[in-house]
Parts: structure tokens; sequence; C-alpha cells
């Protein structure tokens, strides 16, 4: 019986792709990124087992074909006409002649998708002819250039230098540990120079995006994932979580968070971050006896790696890619000898130790958390953000309920549980940032304003720059009629998504408080905003 080779890392990974799934507040969601995640796990193993033969590279040949041609059917290309001007008769002829799919693929992840495949395909293609090579490898760059993913270009650009300068270096080098250290000083060399170039630049900007909205969607990403820190929020959570939590909007607004590692984290929790971090490690730890396929499953990799830092197109855009996460990975851990017999054995101990010192930090952090009162503090906070979401997220509906708070008033959903884990968080750690804010958040609901202001202060004193308490406290500071520092912590957020409207209307309309209304209006005035 042929012996199933894997990196031992794989089995925490799966437990959190089942975290994902329970965790999350609709439980279709959350089955259906358990399957995806589930079916990355089998074709990691998959990948990872099969030989070196005609039917690995026959795979890797097609997947980059099929990706393209299910792009050119089901791709929105009338929203590409806005992202690449220069394209724009090529869009709408795709348009005219589409059929009606019923699904959309998102062209970003179309892009990232194929930017990863297409390493992949290069190499399965090699001893292939020239025509065959030519005519494969057109189709899927056909596709790359039509997905005007500008982010995918750059990432395929950068990984593929990376892998011609590796050769270069390691053809000439006959020692390779002189060879990887050589590579290093020139690749980091590179990537300070090309960071500098993007950040400093407007060229950098418009490419990468890096003076709109993403900087924003990250730092807000960001607070939201300090609140769920250790969970998660569990598969196709993150819609509303964020528009919920973070931009305190009651519709949603942005679908993922724009980079990779986060959204591992906020969908798998810290589980699935140090097992996603885990496994990437060992991929790029040199190894001795590495599958021919290794340095086309490392610039792989390093596509993913790269672009994932400003998109994400597997857990974005929907998740439908999931699968092909780890595809890269196995690709890199393979080895020359994993076609041999007999049952089952784990990694080898050069894959086994890089990993055994994160999984140590790892381990040591919790050990930590558990045993000192700021680190349970911090646990039972990201319970109670669960619960809260959990018992809100599932039932709100708009416009049947026309604004989340609704769901917080007496007689709405049970929040006992969620303000429990609060209060004992507090207990343990009185300056806890997440759960004073979200205290704070029921509490002004509640009209409780009094205890709502003080637990939203406390808040603000750990965390001042996390724009759901500026906005929460500047509301508090309104309706005592503190305008001048209502408007001051106002001033520094982004309110364009309508949340004063929001809260005048909940004041107004829904609780017939005019004064309260008139109050918030108030200090939107002094800001400019308009009704």
């Amino acid at each position: 019986m042929r012996r199933l080779s894997f990196d031992w890392q794989i089995v925490p990974w799966s437990l959190s792709v089942l975290l994902g799934g329970l965790i999350a507040y609709d439980p279709a969601q959350g089955a259906v990124g358990f399957t995806l995640g589930a079916f990355g796990v089998v074709l990691y193993l998959v990948f990872h087992n099969l030989s070196d033969g005609r039917r690995l590279r026959l795979t890797l040949m097609l997947l980059p074909l099929l990706v393209t041609i299910a792009f050119l059917i089901a791709g929105d290309w009338s929203r590409a006409m806005a992202k690449l001007p220069l394209l724009n008769s090529t869009f709408v002829w795709l348009a005219t002649i589409q059929p009606n799919p019923g699904i959309t693929i998102n062209s970003n992840a179309a892009g990232g998708v194929l930017a990863m495949l297409i390493p992949l395909q290069a190499w399965a293609l090699r001893d292939s002819r020239r025509a065959t090579r030519g005519v494969m490898l057109g189709i899927a760059l056909a596709g790359l250039a039509l997905s005007a993913s500008r982010g995918a270009w750059l990432a395929l650009m950068l990984a593929a230098v990376m892998a011609l300068t590796w050769r270069t270096i390691s053809r000439r080098t006959t020692a390779q540990r002189k060879a990887r250290v050589i590579w290093v000083v020139i690749v980091v060399t590179g990537a300070l120079i090309l960071i500098t170039g993007v950040g400093l630049t407007p060229l950098g900007n418009r490419l990468l995006d890096i003076s709109g909205d993403r900087p924003a969607i990250w730092n807000n990403s960001i607070a939201l994932l300090d609140d769920y820190v250790v969970t998660g929020l569990g598969f196709g959570s993150f819609e509303m979580a964020y528009s919920t939590y973070a931009l305190l909007t009651h519709v949603g607004h942005t679908v993922h968070a724009h980079n990779l590692w986060l959204n591992v984290w906020l969908d798998q929790g810290l589980l699935g971050a140090i097992a996603l971090s885990g496994l990437t490690l060992n991929a790029v730890w040199p190894r001795t006896n590495a599958s021919h396929a290794r340095l086309a499953g490392l610039t792989a990799l390093s596509v993913v790696l790269i672009h994932g830092l400003f998109d994400d197109a597997f857990y974005g855009y929907g998740g439908a890619a999931i699968p092909l996460l780890l595809v890269p990975i196995a690709l890199a851990t393979r080895t020359l000898e994993s076609q041999a017999p007999p049952l089952i054995r784990s990694a080898k101990a050069d894959r086994v130790w890089p990993a055994v010192v994160v999984w140590a930090i790892a381990v040591s952090g919790l050990l930590v958390m558990i045993l000192t009162p700021g680190g349970r503090s911090v646990i039972e906070a990201n319970l109670g953000a669960v619960a809260q979401m959990r018992a809100e997220l599932a039932v709100y509906r708009w416009p049947e309920v026309p604004i989340q708070d609704v769901l917080r008033e007496p007689g709405g959903v049970n929040l006992s549980a969620a303000i429990e884990h609060y209060d004992r968080a507090i207990v343990l750690d009185s300056m806890n940032a997440t759960a004073n804010r979200r205290l704070g958040q029921i509490e002004l609901a509640r009209r409780e304003n009094v205890s709502a202001c003080s637990h939203l202060q406390q808040a603000y004193a750990v965390k001042p720059e996390q724009r759901a308490t500026r906005q929460m406290l500047g509301e508090c500071f309104a309706l005592e009629g503190d305008w001048d520092r209502a408007a001051q912590l106002w001033r520094d957020i982004d309110l364009t998504q309508g949340q004063i409207m929001g809260r005048q209307w909940w004041y107004d309309t829904y609780l017939s408080l005019p004064d309260q209304a008139r109050r918030i209006r108030q200090v939107a005035d002094l800001l400019g905003i308009k009704p």
C-alpha cells in the first residue's frame, strides 16, 4: 500500500476549518465554508502525493484553462470596463456574447488564481511541444490580462523575477547555502526599493489602491479582529460583522478584508493563522530530496503571498477558490520519494523543526493568556463578541429590522450570555477595550447613557484609534450637549456611509426623541455633514 505523505500541520489547519464552519452565525454559510476548506485539505493531500507523472502534469496544464473558460463565461464584464478602459471594446464584446450562467466570477479573484496557476502550468508544459506551450500559456495569460487585476499582474511578475534570480544564482554558485544568502540579499534589497517606490509614488498608489479604501479597510479589519482574536468570526461572517461592529452601518458594505492573512484569521481564528504560517514556513524551508515541482510551487506560493498583501483571491469574493490555496504549498513540500511504500508517514525532521518553533511560540503565548488575568479577559471578551454576533446577526435582516439597535433593546434578542462574558472580562481587566466598547454599544441602544458613556470612555482610553469607539463616544458627548468634543472625535473618522443619518433616524423616527436627534444634527452641522 502506498504511504500517505503530509505535513502534520495540515491537522491543526483542518481543525481551524472545522472551527470556521461551526462558529459562523449563519449555519448555511458555515457549511459552505467548511466544505470548501475540507475540499482544500483533500486537494493538498492529492497534490502532495501524486507522482511526478502524466496525471500531475495534465492536471496542472488544464487547471488554468478551465479557470479561464469559466471566467469568460461568468465574468462581470460590465464592471471590468471601469478598471481598464484600454480593453473596453473587448469587455463590451464579451458582455454581448456572454450567456447567463446564474453566477458571477469576480475579476480580482480570477486574476489572483490564474497568476498563481501560471507558474505551475509552465512547469507542467516544460517538455511539451512549443506550439502546445504557446497556446495553453497564451490562453491563461489572456485570462489574466482580461482580469484587469493589477495586483495579480505585479505579483506574478515579481515572483517570476525571484524565480529567475534563484535559477541564475544557483547555476553559478555550487554551494547552496551561499546561493541562498546571495538570493535573500538581492530579494530583500529589491523589496525595500519596491516598497519605497510603491509607497511614495503616485504610480504605486494607483497600482495597488494604497491611497484609496484599502488602508481604512485594513485598519477596521484589524479592529474587528481585536474582538475575535482567538476564535475568528467563522466562514461567511465578515461582511455584516464588519458593517455592524466596525463601520456601525445597517447594511453590508465590504465583503472581505483585502488581505489573505486577515481573512484567514477572521474566518478560521488564530489556529488557522498559525497553521498557515507553519505550513508556509515549512514550504519555503530548504530541504533535501525535493520534487522537481518545488521551484514552480515556490513561485506560485510567492504569487499568493505577494498578491495576498493587497487582495485575496481565495477567501475574498465568495471564497470559491479556497480549495486551491494549499496547492502551491503541497507542490513545494513534495519529495522525490513520495511514491515509495509502506503506510502513512508525516513530514521528516527537515520539515518539522521550523514549524516546531512557530508552534512553541504559539503554545507559550496561549499558556500566558490562560494563566494571566489580562489573557483570560481577552478570551472572555472574544467569547462575548461571538455570542453577541450569533444572537444579533442570525436574525438581523434589513429592512425587516431597520437597524441593529432594535435587537438590543429590552425584549429584543437575548444578549445575557454576551453581557456575562463582557462583565467577566472587565472584572479580570477593567481596561479591556472590546468588552467596554461592546457593553457601551448595547447600553446606548437601551438608552442607559451614563453607563454607556463610562464604558466607551474606558475603551477610548485604551484604543483611541478604533473608529467604532470614536463614533459611539462622540454620540455620547453629543447627547450631553458637548458638541465640540463630539465633533473632535468624529472629525477624523469616515462617516460617508450615512452613519450620522442613521443615528438621527434612530432617535427621531424610531424612538420619537426629537431633542436627541437635534443634538446629533448639531454636531453634524459643525462638521458640514449633509443630511
